[in-house]
């Protein structure tokens, strides 16, 4: 059931679908977060009091750079993160907020996140990746954009970014190689092992070299497009 519903959520939230229909399917936990009278900025509805869109893919770091940043603002930064959806990010455009978008590459992300996330089908992740970045790409130069490399290297370029375009006061980070406690931690023989047998599995499925393609060449647009 988790599976199904997550891949209900997550595939509307990646399509051209009328807002109110996503809001009625992420409402369970926004009610669960107000019985528990909790902020969650994974079930936060965008909306002009939050201060902050972060949002990519699944496994393009974002638990990452979500953690790093509001470490370092002080007080509770209002965010939204791990949203997963181009359709609150477009949004989040339309309502004038600072949004950060990450990506990294197709297939790395996709293995990176079915292995945190063991419900989500790869194939059907893989098949999700070019809609969420094509329905962004009309909105390039609103937002700031932040690769693999770019956020596990230098996280702060982002913040700087973010202060320049939309004349914020973000406070500024250390050098990655300076955080404390949130260095990426490196992959254990397990752990690429594990990642090796992930990849194995979804390159050996019917129909997935041309997905890849198309995945890999909206990356590649996209970066290209996010950076003239």
């Amino acid at each position: 059931m988790k599976k199904f519903w997550w891949s209900v959520v997550f595939k509307v939230g990646c399509m051209r679908t009328p807002l109110y229909i996503y809001r009625l399917l992420k409402l369970p936990k926004q009610i669960k977060s107000l019985l528990l009278n909790e902020y969650n900025p994974t079930t936060s509805w965008v909306n002009k009091n939050t201060e902050l869109v972060m949002d990519g893919f699944p496994g393009s770091g974002n638990s990452f750079s979500a953690n790093v940043i509001k470490y370092y603002q002080p007080g509770n930064l209002r965010t939204a993160n791990h949203l997963h959806s181009p359709l609150l990010i477009i949004r989040a455009i339309e309502l004038g907020l600072p949004v950060v978008v990450f990506i990294r590459e197709p297939l790395a992300a996709v293995i990176s996140a079915n292995r945190r996330m063991p419900w989500s089908d790869k194939m059907q992740s893989l098949k999700i990746y070019p809609q969420f970045y094509r329905m962004l790409m009309p909105y390039a130069g609103k937002f700031v954009v932040s690769d693999f490399e770019r956020t596990i290297t230098d996280l702060n370029s982002v913040i700087i970014e973010l202060n320049e375009q939309f004349d914020c006061k973000f406070c500024e980070i250390p050098t990655n190689e300076e955080l404390a406690g949130f260095k990426p931690t490196k992959a254990t023989k397990e752990k690429k092992q594990i990642i090796e047998e992930l990849k194995q599995e979804l390159l050996e499925k019917n129909g997935v070299d041309a997905c890849l393609r198309e995945a890999q060449h909206v990356y590649e647009e996209f970066i290209k497009l996010t950076r003239l």
